[in-house]
């Protein structure tokens, strides 16, 4: 008759066989932390460059406006020294944007290699506010607080407004219509964008720097934003050789208080 005793013997003696065999309990997981990376990630050792990259580039554009190419190339030679800082750092991050913002500090270079005469300001307006949106994002990413009046906001973002619009723009070869648009400033306008023409051609909004590109012949393509500044700036199709035959034009933003929403 098969015992109490011997009973709890033999289930001693199993549990032994199990631990043996490796069919003991299973060991916990280790623990996975639940902190969010990126509010881990805060380097304020980063500041310093991101700061000073930012204030070099506006120097830069500001330079370039007044054709000033010897204070133009010296600010850019100061973005370029805090920018290789920041790179080494966001490389590991996000290798994607660290490449966007060497792209366009890329594009910069070759304007520099071009006759006083033939270097474009425009290119230096528009990748001025490209490379500070991307410093800025690169900024919020890697936990590096910066001056708040050193952020570049997005204008694609979804912002208070006071009005809606939906304007026709026409690209024809060497020329863009209207070539002059009137808007008030806090407007959600969407640019909707033909191609009439025979070339491919692109649309861009000057210091916005917000484009549509890459249009064949008869395509239509939208593009929609919030005009948060008052001003003058300028529209064009950058395509070899299209803007200096006469594709641009100006978009006048009026001042305008925001309402109450």
């Amino acid at each position: 008759m098969f015992s109490f005793r011997r009973g709890v013997l033999l289930a001693l003696a199993l549990t032994g066989v199990m631990l043996m065999a490796g069919c003991g309990p299973a060991a916990k997981p280790p623990t996975t932390p639940t902190t969010d990376p990126v509010v881990e990630a805060k380097r304020p050792e980063l500041t310093p460059p991101f700061e000073a990259a930012l204030t070099a580039l506006k120097a830069m554009n500001a330079s370039a406006k007044t054709r000033d190419w010897v204070a133009t190339k010296t600010e850019f030679t100061k973005f370029r020294a805090e920018w290789e800082t920041i790179r080494k750092v966001l490389r590991e991050e996000d290798p994607r944007l660290e490449q966007h913002i060497e792209d366009g500090a890329v594009e910069l270079d070759h304007e520099f290699t071009k006759p006083p005469l033939e270097i474009r300001v425009y290119e230096f307006d528009e990748e001025t506010v490209k490379l500070g949106r991307l410093l800025s994002d690169a900024a919020e990413l890697l936990g590096t607080p910066i001056r708040e009046d050193l952020v570049q906001r997005d204008p694609t973002e979804e912002i208070p407004y006071n009005q809606e619009k939906r304007i026709e723009v026409s690209l024809v070869d060497h020329r863009i219509e209207p070539a002059v648009i009137e808007l008030e400033q806090h407007t959600k306008v969407t640019f909707v964008v033909t191609n009439r023409g025979r070339d491919i051609h692109e649309f861009m909004v000057g210091y916005y720097a917000l484009e549509v590109e890459d249009l064949k012949p008869g395509e239509t393509k939208e593009l929609t934003f919030v005009t948060i500044d008052a001003g003058e700036f300028e529209t064009a199709c950058h395509y070899p050789g299209h803007y200096e035959v006469g594709m641009f034009g100006k978009m006048i933003v009026k001042p305008a208080d925001l309402k109450k929403q």
